[in-house]
């Protein structure tokens, strides 16, 4: 109940419903006291509840009054019953409407107010039974309930998320200066590049799941909820440099609540006051509540059995199937080849004439080596084996048929940046992407084998697009990998063990020598197969 005043008088304070309405629910009832009508207080204010759960068309005098819903202020077994002193519920409210709910109270103190009350009504409640409250076993201690400062959450999202998005905007390279520059005297390819950049990085954005196994009153929900408002609205703003006009993503709030936002916590009051401060933060006149109990639910996070933890034993499956939910993950031997050393029949139909074949020394081995464990550690990918020879690489990865084109392209491109910044054959402020595409060959009429071929033949491998403006920057840019790559799905142990066997002793069949500092680089990324 306290969190349906509390949204109200929020609400008054930023007009999204008429101001001082609870004053002048107070004020009719005052009234009709005074004319004999003694109906209880709280009878009008579970009226006025009612009217903001299915809203109140504009008339006479009577403003319009959105239905914000949201599950706020649905029909409740408990509150719709309950019945307040008149004077009690008279004496808090006018007390909390004399505070200016849109400066004078922050939405991140509700945590504060939470915290302290939880003393509050231990020590009122140890008082009517005479008794004396031990600080060691009350239930702010018991379940650990303490109120997280902003600065401390807004360090862990910007540490975390942060990061998360820094790298995939270097991923996709995405360069503040490209857009800065406009549109105008630039080729349509290049526009409709970046603006794709943008389209991709938006989509990412809402792929995340940032979830708080121990939500409290939400305060590093929120703190995300900011980060991700302010990313989408950089998009807006990059979009608008090369368009020339704001585009905005409408109802961003909306997706990233429904998307992007979890959260779990032992203690019910909690869960409530973090669904609140989600609320008044991205309340918008108009616009309805968010369904939050999808999202933010009550439970054990740390116990799914029912018999330890009793009706608060959380199953993480059950609870949020959508973003736990079991992976169909195969094993899959992944090739690809360095750029213009394979010529396919179709660079031939085109008439596409191969340049110099990029060829790796053993610097360029390491190099790529310690980038790709660096991708796999950071994102936790299963890699059963691993091999790089002269001109093509060679991956043993389990994983999401889907995500194959996403990983391979991350390792493909970021190698190839880092390759070529530290030879110093790319300039950081150029920005421009060193392999062009990431998508997996389609041999037309083959068949899987049960042995593993090599690096992708020159059937198998794409055409070149027509050179872009990137190639044409000259020495700035050099092209690292084919645009696309090979593929094979391992179906059984014995194609799994040869796979194994063939990757690993790739450079031995291509007469190159072995490199130690690549056979200890393997050894911290490699994973088994079992545990793949």
């Amino acid at each position: 109940m306290l969190d349906r005043f509390l949204f109200i008088l929020f609400a008054e304070d930023r007009l999204l419903v008429p101001t001082n309405s609870i004053t002048q629910i107070i004020e009719k009832w005052k009234d009709d006291v005074a004319f004999g009508d003694k109906k209880p207080l709280y009878n009008i204010f579970k009226q006025y509840f009612n009217v903001l759960n299915t809203g109140r068309p504009k008339g006479g005098n009577r403003e319009e009054i959105f239905a914000y819903n949201g599950g706020l202020f649905a029909p409740d077994e408990i509150l719709d019953n309950i019945s307040i002193d008149d004077e009690i519920l008279l004496k808090h409210t006018l007390t909390l409407s004399q505070y200016d709910f849109e400066t004078d109270v922050d939405v991140n103190i509700l945590g504060h107010i939470f915290e302290h009350s939880l003393g509050e009504i231990e020590n009122v409640q140890a008082e009517i039974k005479g008794e004396t409250v031990d600080n060691q076993k009350t239930k702010r201690k018991k379940d650990g309930i303490f109120y997280t400062p902003k600065y401390i959450t807004k360090y862990i999202v910007e540490n975390t998320v942060g990061k998360l998005c820094e790298e995939k905007r270097k991923e996709l390279d995405m360069v503040d200066e490209e857009y800065a520059k406009g549109r105008k005297n630039r080729k349509k390819d290049t526009i409709k590049t970046l603006d794709e950049k943008l389209t991709n990085y938006r989509n990412w954005l809402l792929s995340l799941t940032i979830l708080d196994p121990a939500c409290g009153s939400g305060a590093f929900l929120n703190q995300a909820l900011d980060f991700l408002i302010t990313e989408h609205r950089k998009i807006d703003d990059l979009r608008a440099q090369i368009f020339g006009s704001g585009l905005v993503f409408s109802d961003i709030t909306t997706d990233i609540l429904e998307k992007n936002i979890y959260g779990v916590d032992l203690n019910e009051e909690s869960v409530e006051i973090a669904k609140l401060s989600l609320w008044l933060r991205t309340a918008q006149k108009g616009r309805k509540l968010n369904k939050l109990n999808n999202n933010i639910k009550c439970g054990n996070s740390l116990i799914d059995d029912p018999e330890v933890a009793g009706e608060k034993a959380f199953n993480w499956q059950q609870e949020f199937p959508d973003i736990f939910q079991e992976k169909e993950k195969k094993a899959w031997h992944i090739t690809t080849a360095t750029h213009n050393s394979r010529y396919s029949q179709r660079m031939f139909d085109n008439h596409v004439v191969l340049g110099e074949a990029e060829w790796f020394d053993a610097e360029d081995e390491i190099i790529i080596t310690q980038t790709v464990r660096d991708i796999v550690i950071a994102d936790r990918l299963n890699v059963v084996e691993y091999n790089i020879c002269g001109d093509h690489m060679h991956i043993l990865l389990v994983c999401e048929e889907e995500e194959l084109p996403k990983i391979v392209g991350k390792l493909k491109s970021i190698s190839a940046k880092e390759r070529n910044r530290k030879r110093g054959y790319t300039s950081e402020a150029i920005g421009t992407a060193a392999t062009r595409g990431h998508a997996p060959l389609t041999v037309a009429g083959s068949a899987p084998s049960s042995v593993p071929g090599s690096a992708p033949s020159s059937a198998a491998v794409a055409p070149l697009p027509e050179e872009d403006e990137a190639t044409k920057r000259g020495i700035t840019q050099r092209q690292v990998w084919t645009q696309k790559f090979g593929k094979s799905e391992i179906q059984d142990d014995e194609y799994l063990t040869n796979a194994i066997e063939y990757i690993r002793n790739n450079r031995i069949k291509h007469e190159l020598p072995e490199i130690k500092e690549i056979e200890k680089l393997k050894k911290e990324f490699l994973t088994t197969p079992e545990h793949a």
